[in-house]
């Protein structure tokens, strides 16, 4: 080619370049993309028919990728009852997922709406599921149209009721005719959730209802309540009306408004209801509220009286919760009551009054050996724990304990000397005696990360690996991958945290290993896998997480999923965060979920999570003697697992647990050793100690956990409706 022909064919290919660079008629432009979204959505909606679910599945999340109108529009006619899409759950909620941001229109918020009404009593977890996620949504749109299904869900009660009142009074609606819908006289449910959403522009119906003559009393007990939610004066004419009424209804009622007004004779209307069978669970729910110290002789009278077990637990349980002067000197003379030592033991390690701290050092003086001084000894270590105060001469008793003759005295001193940080957890687990050992692996769960690390050289030894399994959660403590698989899967009491620790470490070799546990039907193993792949090494470890949330049924494994999700540093775990941040029908999932996408880190840690210290005395359920070494898996609020060993007379604590939340322990089906012999000390303890703790039923243990705060009408917590027969 000439040098004239080479430079007019490069002339011609920059001439072509330029005219592709050049900016094309914007008309061109938009009949392309609209070209390209016509195929799409065409294409996304043929698969809304498709015979596979997973293929339903992906065609609404191809729709809600495209996110155009007319994508949307077809969704919304999906999601229509009686089509294939409505007819798949998976399909059905995600659909709910997309156009929940969209319910500002009819044409979306329609759909939502009947896919709520017709899974409002829903029973099967999918089916809770989709059906709180559509309400929830509803909810957050806040107008009348979205609302109304909420409310009507409430008039008609069922399983879908609770959640929706809630919902109402968490999001109250700008437009209170809502609530009336055209009838004249509101229900007793209705008046209710007036009191609870707490608007004052409903004064003027709960006023009328209050002084009408065609409603019912049950409807005229619920206004005065609604109005005394509210502090309106009118409750007060009702209350002093209904105070002395033959009716016990009326007492009730009476007594729950006098209480929501704080007016200053309520606690005296609570005592007389807890003076009578008729009234008295009544006046425990009403007292349990009220927390007034003026109640404590009437609760005691209840405690010594012919009543039932339960209604003296509950009073028991009040008791403790007052946490002041007069309520301790009560729980003081319940330490010798068995059915309610253990209660009150706990009770009175965590009362901060004077009382509680002089009462309990002269009991501790007074104890003589035996298992009225072992109950004074884990008082006193409990509640140096929970409130920093210790007993004069705790830790000398505690001394005295570890060089004594009885294993079960020794379990105490041990116990208490490493959860105090007063003796070595190195030492104790070099003395011979196994009770020891045992206790001073437990009290090392009040000390932190360098306490339960030394806790690692009992792992190597099988018949010990028990004791140190907290270990596990920092490090493998010479256990190998497949060590831990081979325990995951064999089940039992290690069987939780080693599967938590085979997911940290993921072995690439033994994930086989790991899936099959994963897909497994125990849900404690699953569980544990999932919290422990929040600091699993292999990156590709967000994308399981991720894909186990959206569909996941159980409430407390997308909690362990979104916890999970917040160790891991890769950025698409945000797109399933976000989804929980907005959609998830659970307020701690979204708590959680919207704090990690600020940075916030919520996966569980070896580290002591706050003071609390769950107390429990197991009975062995055919003799009804002590079980002794009994092993037990506790599960903490944030699911995280690991096993405990209780003390030769039977008593467990396990110290470290979160100031709130709930806990729970799954035993053993029989201890490992037999229970000791009774020694003859313990036959009847010294005067002013108390008897050996026995305050569990037989078949299932009773948990002892630190109460969270009080709450009572001042602080906007919402009563329970009084019971519907005396």
């Amino acid at each position: 080619m000439r040098v004239g022909a080479q430079f007019r064919h490069l002339a011609a290919v920059l001439a072509v370049g330029a005219l592709a660079l050049a900016p094309r008629p914007a008309g061109a432009q938009e009949g392309k993309r609209a070209l390209r979204e016509r195929f799409g959505v065409d294409a996304a909606a043929a698969l809304l028919e498709h015979g596979d679910p997973a293929e339903r599945l992906r065609g609404v999340e191809w729709l809600g990728t495209i996110g155009t109108e007319k994508a949307l529009e077809r969704l919304a006619k999906g999601l229509q009852r009686g089509t294939t899409l409505y007819a798949t759950p998976r399909a059905r909620l995600a659909a709910i997922r997309v156009l929940a941001d969209h319910l500002d229109e009819e044409k979306y918020r329609a759909p939502v709406a009947a896919a709520y009404v017709a899974a409002a009593n829903e029973t099967s977890g999918l089916g809770r599921l989709i059906r709180d996620t559509a309400a929830r949504a509803l909810a957050r749109r806040g107008d009348r149209a979205s609302l109304t299904p909420l409310v009507t869900a409430v008039l008609m009660g069922g399983a879908g009721a609770e959640h929706a009142r809630a919902l109402l009074v968490a999001h109250p609606p700008s437009e209170i005719a809502i609530f009336q819908n055209d009838a004249k006289r509101l229900s007793p449910e209705m008046l209710s959730l007036l009191g609870d959403v707490a608007d004052p522009r409903t004064l003027g119906w709960l006023r009328a209802h209050l002084k009408g003559k065609g409603e019912s009393e049950e409807q005229r007990r619920a206004a005065g309540i609604a109005l005394a939610k509210l502090r309106d004066d009118h409750a007060r004419t009702f209350v002093k009306t209904w105070r002395k009424d033959e009716d016990p209804f009326k007492r009730i009622a009476a007594a729950e408004a006098a209480l929501w007004l704080e007016m200053p004779e309520a606690p005296t209307m609570i005592a007389k209801l807890l003076g009578k069978a008729k009234t008295r669970q009544a006046g425990l729910r009403l007292a349990a509220v009220s927390l007034s110290p003026s109640l404590v002789p009437t609760l005691k009278a209840v405690i010594e009286a012919d009543v039932t077990t339960p209604e003296r637990r509950q009073a028991t349980a009040i008791l403790a919760r007052m946490g002041e002067g007069k309520s301790a000197v009560a729980l003081l003379a319940l330490l010798g009551r068995s059915e309610l030592t253990t209660q009150a033991a706990l009770a009175l390690a965590q009362n901060r009054s004077r009382e509680a701290q002089l009462g309990l050092e002269r009991a501790l003086d007074q104890a003589s050996d035996g298992a009225g001084r072992r109950l004074m000894l884990r008082v006193g270590v409990v509640r140096a724990l929970r409130t920093g105060k210790r007993l004069s001469g705790l830790v000398s008793a505690l001394e005295d304990a570890l060089d004594g003759d009885d294993a079960a005295d020794r379990a105490v001193g041990a116990f208490g000397l490493v959860a105090l940080g007063e003796a070595s957890v190195t030492d104790l687990l070099a003395r011979s005696e196994p009770e020891v050992k045992a206790a001073a692996a437990r009290g090392a769960l009040a000390r932190g990360p360098s306490a339960i690390s030394a806790l690692e050289p009992l792992l190597k030894d099988p018949k010990t690996r028990i004791l140190g399994a907290p270990a596990l959660l920092l490090g493998g403590g010479g256990l190998s991958p497949a060590d831990l698989a081979k325990l995951a899967e064999e089940g039992g009491i290690l069987a939780p945290l080693a599967a938590y620790r085979l997911a940290v470490v993921d072995s690439k070799p033994h994930r086989a290993r790991l899936h099959g546990l994963l897909t497994g039907t125990d849900p404690e193993i699953r569980l544990q896998i999932v919290l422990g792949l929040g600091h699993s090494p292999e990156p590709d470890a967000v994308s399981l997480l991720a894909s186990l949330y959206p569909f996941e049924a159980d409430l407390t494994m997308r909690r362990a999923v979104v916890r999970a999700l917040t160790a891991r540093t890769e950025k698409h775990r945000e797109a399933t965060l976000k989804m929980a941040r907005d959609h998830d029908p659970d307020a701690t999932i979204r708590r959680i979920a919207g704090e990690a996408l600020k940075g916030v880190v919520a996966n569980p840690t070896a580290r002591p999570a706050g003071g609390r210290t769950l107390w429990m005395t197991l009975r062995e359920v055919q003799s009804a003697g002590a079980a002794s070494g009994r092993p037990a898996v506790v599960i903490r609020d944030d699911g995280l697992a690991w096993p405990a060993m209780s003390a030769p007379d039977g008593v467990l604590l396990v110290p470290g647990l979160a100031d709130q939340g709930k806990v729970s322990l799954r035993l053993a089906p029989t201890p490992l050793a037999p229970a000791p012999p009774k020694p003859k000390d313990e036959a009847a303890p010294a005067k002013g100690a108390a008897p050996a703790p026995s305050a569990v039923p037989t078949a299932v243990p009773s948990a002892g956990l630190s109460s969270g705060p009080p709450s009572g009408p001042p602080s906007g917590q919402p009563a329970a409706p009084p019971p519907k027969a005396p």
